[in-house]
């Protein structure tokens, strides 16, 4: 049960990242839906990558510090 919680995330990524790719090279999305797509992929990426990039920007987010 652990496992498939864990992986829950990562599979969406992957599927939001894969849907963006192929409406991008195909062209066969409509505008507004690659929009929403790449909208989407921003919040997943920085779900995933916020927190280490706010630290290279020298930015700490912990409390109390």
């Amino acid at each position: 049960m652990d496992s498939l919680r864990a992986s829950v995330r990562p599979i969406l990524t992957y599927l939001l990242a894969g849907a963006f790719v192929y409406g991008f090279v195909t062209r066969n999305v409509e505008p507004e839906s690659l929009e929403m797509l790449f909208q989407l992929n921003l919040l997943s990426m920085g779900f995933w990558y916020g927190e280490r990039a706010l630290k290279n920007l020298g930015l700490n987010l912990e409390k109390g510090k």
